[in-house]
């Protein structure tokens, strides 16, 4: 909710940091950063105020250049689950503290999770062993570094950060170093995964050709596989098929459909819900049901209508933020969020500075 600046010709509000956050109403970004903006309502230019480690809602203006803002206060943690009963069965904590932990990938060869988490005080990479417990921070950089992926081969690590400006395509080795910039979108590039050949695919939120895209590992051949508004891709392990979401406004629908790399071409598959990943066999697509409560599994391909079989069911008390089933499909890796709101301020804060960018 907007405020009046003491000048009258101002509004200061918050926003996600993260243009996906805007045109998605099932995106809850949970951990992202949030800005503080000022506005002027004749000339529509705007400026940052400041920036805050959770998203923000209402926003006022007090005296001596003091803001207060309703902000979520959060933390999500990791934890493993057992999809296979029995001997073995694995039910534990990866990790368990007051960071915001979340967006796990498995290693391909199931040993470790890549996650993105905000221990370090800024959002970067940083990997659990799922034997040890062992942290190791992949990604060092004041930006948000999220949505990791490591590709088949083990020794890439691909992900979207905003430390070029807007949010990109970035990958690196598989330890983090020796980082670059993929895509040059210009505006919101996120979700990468590749496939087994060096196509990098992604969801843009770019106004003027948001969609699903591929582009190659040496930042050529930009192509749009799919027009419209996209996110959270995942890649076939053979690298044929790409799965995305897709919302659509006018229906109010929240669906997951699949259509092939090479052309974008759709393939038979139709599901209700939003986070998606392939199975570790390709036969199966997993899927995080609208509300969050509930893992579904369903064929591929299958005709539109077919039933899903729910995986897994999250306590009561909490709901599935992020999610993914190892390659071997015996494990699940879940983000459980805990939400708290609460008010905070920010002193000497200059709501009347007369600096203007575009």
């Amino acid at each position: 909710m907007p405020s009046w600046a003491g000048r009258g010709d101002e509004v200061i509000y918050g926003q996600p940091e993260s243009g996906a956050e805007t045109g998605l109403s099932t995106a809850t970004s949970v951990g992202s950063s949030g800005r503080v903006l000022a506005q002027n309502i004749r000339s529509g230019k705007l400026r940052t105020l400041f920036t805050v480690q959770a998203p923000l809602s209402r926003v006022e203006i007090g005296p001596r250049g003091r803001v207060v803002f309703d902000a979520l206060a959060q933390r999500n943690n990791l934890r493993e689950i057992s999809l296979a009963p029995g001997p073995g069965a694995v039910d534990r904590w990866l990790t368990h503290g007051n960071s915001i932990d979340r967006q796990p990938y498995y290693s391909p060869d199931g040993e470790s999770v890549i996650f993105s988490s905000s221990r370090s005080g800024d959002v970067d990479l940083w990997e659990v062993s799922t034997k040890a417990n062992s942290l190791s921070r992949l990604t060092d950089h004041p930006a948000a570094d999220w949505d990791p992926y490591v590709t088949h081969d083990g020794k890439t690590l691909v992900w979207s950060s905003n430390r070029s400006g807007p949010f990109e395509i970035w990958m690196a080795n598989r330890d983090g170093t020796t980082a670059r910039q993929v895509s040059h979108d210009g505006y919101d590039a996120e979700n990468p995964v590749m496939t087994p050949d060096g196509w990098a695919l992604y969801a843009s939120s770019h106004p003027e050709h948001p969609g699903l895209w591929k582009v190659r590992a040496d930042g050529t051949q930009p192509t749009v596989l799919v027009s419209g508004t996209v996110a959270w891709p995942d890649v076939s392990p053979a690298g044929e098929f790409v799965l995305y979401h897709a919302l659509s406004v006018q229906q109010s629908r929240s669906r997951i459909a699949v259509v092939r790399v090479a052309d974008g071409s759709p393939v038979n598959f139709e599901a209700e819900g939003t986070r998606a990943r392939f199975s570790g066999d390709g036969r199966s697509i997993i899927y995080l049901q609208i509300g969050g409560k509930e893992i579904a599994s369903q064929p591929f391909p299958s005709e539109p209508g077919t039933l899903p079989r729910v995986v897994f069911r999250a306590p009561a008390e909490t709901f599935v933020e992020t999610f993914q089933v190892s390659p071997d499909g015996k494990r699940l890796v879940v983000s459980y969020p805990e939400l708290m709101r609460g008010v905070m301020m920010a002193d000497g804060i200059d709501v009347s500075a007369p600096v203007w960018s575009n």
